[in-house]
């Protein structure tokens, strides 16, 4: 589902919180379908993604470590190689790296860490 958050700032606060858990649910049955890595954590972890149900959900979710990131790259990503245009590794300034990947036809996710080894990224232009 394709969203306009063009005048976001003009909404409600609980019209902000519905598109907000619209868009957590579906991103979360997008991981759980894609992402070999979320996949397992969530079996692992022993958490239904039913069970996620708005923001406050999240913290059911372990925060993504850059050791996490590091031992299971791959399993990060939600698409087959062939759909990657463009693959960028380059070095951060502590020894983290980033990962960018340009998809076909849907845009550009960057993925990196904090200096605190949690996870950061960027979802440029990205459709589910």
């Amino acid at each position: 589902m394709l969203v306009n958050f063009n005048d976001i700032d003009k909404k409600e606060v609980r019209e902000i919180e519905i598109l907000q858990t619209n868009k957590l649910i579906e991103l979360i049955q997008y991981v759980n379908t894609h992402s070999p890595f979320y996949k397992s954590l969530f079996v692992n972890q022993s958490l239904k993604i039913t069970d996620i149900k708005n923001i406050g959900d999240l913290q059911k979710i372990p925060v993504t470590t850059k050791d996490d990131l590091y031992k299971n790259n791959k399993d990060f990503m939600c698409v087959s190689p062939d759909k990657i245009i463009d693959y960028v590794t380059t070095s951060g300034t502590l020894s983290s790296t980033l990962e960018d990947a340009t998809l076909a036809g849907v845009g550009s996710v960057a993925v990196g860490t904090n200096r605190d080894g949690t996870l950061a990224s960027t979802l440029a232009d990205v459709t589910l």
